[in-house]
């Protein structure tokens, strides 16, 4: 699976995520002590995220890393298999 996708489905998870939750970008960065800069970033896909950022969001979310993890899997879209 190419980078991009990922970045681009964690992207649409933590979009998906805040704005399920009625919260601003200023008030996602006030909870995880990420620059609000840096949430939009993450959310236009235009950064990597890391590790530690990745867990801070998914605890500001109410999930657990795996969970949001879950999540932004949804927005990868499904290759088809091989006909036999």
């Amino acid at each position: 699976m190419a980078a991009s996708n990922w970045q681009e489905a964690v992207a649409s998870a933590v979009r998906r995520q805040r704005a399920g939750l009625k919260i601003s970008q200023e008030r996602l960065a006030e909870m995880t002590g990420v620059s609000r800069v840096h949430i939009s970033r993450i959310e236009t896909g235009d950064t990597d995220i890391t590790m530690a950022v990745f867990v801070k969001l998914a605890s500001a979310f109410g999930m657990t890393p795996p969970e949001l993890l879950r999540d932004a899997e949804l927005a990868i879209p499904k290759r088809k298999s091989p006909k036999s």
